[in-house]
């Protein structure tokens, strides 16, 4: 996996690892709700993503939380993950992203 600082410089490694340096260089954020590390193509800037991309990350990550839900204990445990929905900061973003590119809303 590659991620390109605004700087130029460009790290290369392990998710965990970019993660690390990203995080000791002070780019931690970078990798919180504005990338996005997709299976087919790596760490991707959300903004820079296409579209049709968009959509599928979010029904990923919607589908992954639906499954999920079958692992709650209880029925309140349930109610309270079903209020809630997804909130990583990342499917937060994609979805923030998808909203700004789609006048109606």
């Amino acid at each position: 996996m590659k991620l390109t600082l605004d700087n130029g410089v460009t790290l290369e490694g392990t998710p965990e690892q970019i993660y690390d340096v990203a995080k000791k260089l002070g780019y931690e954020s970078l990798l919180e709700g504005q990338w996005y590390n997709s299976s087919s193509k790596g760490l991707l800037r959300i903004k820079d993503m296409e579209t049709h991309h968009i959509k599928n990350a979010l029904l990923k990550m919607y589908s992954e939380f639906v499954q999920s839900l079958y692992k709650a204990i209880s029925t309140e445990d349930l109610i309270k993950l079903i209020i809630v929905g997804p909130s990583s900061k990342t499917f937060l973003a994609l979805l923030k992203e998808l909203k700004e590119r789609n006048s109606k809303f």
